[in-house]
């Protein structure tokens, strides 16, 4: 691959790579524009879709919302990631409670397929949300 100089290019480098699914050469083009830059907004931004956890991507469009605070986009970004953490987060059973509704549901759960959390999130919210041309 051939090295990068500006960070326009970079984030357009790493859009192009988020949309054929290269997340992991998009990350690193990313992280070496933030090791670099660390005020770049559009470049947490981007971090965003390719960070491997939840709080890892709500740190990014929280660090984009500090540099970028009108970004509208960061804002509904923001609220979704919460809103799929709030989602994923099991309910708190009182004590007595928790071992009749466990057992069910570890029986269901033993048929499903594991899905790490990073890959399917960022796969949803690549296909969304970056495809928007905010970094431009």
């Amino acid at each position: 691959m051939a090295i990068v100089t500006n960070a326009k290019t970079i984030l357009e480098k790493s859009k192009s790579l988020i949309q054929e699914g290269e997340f992991g050469a998009a990350k690193v083009l990313l992280l070496q524009l933030l090791n670099h830059d660390p005020s770049n907004g559009r470049a947490w931004y981007a971090y965003s879709f390719v960070a491997e956890t939840l709080d890892k991507q709500i740190d990014a469009v929280e660090k984009t919302l500090i540099l970028r605070p009108d970004s509208q986009r960061a804002a509904y970004r923001l609220q979704k990631l919460k809103a799929q953490v709030e989602a994923i987060t099991p309910n708190q059973e009182p004590a007595d409670e928790a071992p009749a509704v466990a057992a069910p549901l570890a029986a269901e759960a033993s048929d499903v397929e594991p899905v790490a959390e990073a890959e399917a999130v960022t796969v949803v919210a690549a296909s969304h949300e970056l495809l928007q041309d905010d970094l431009q």
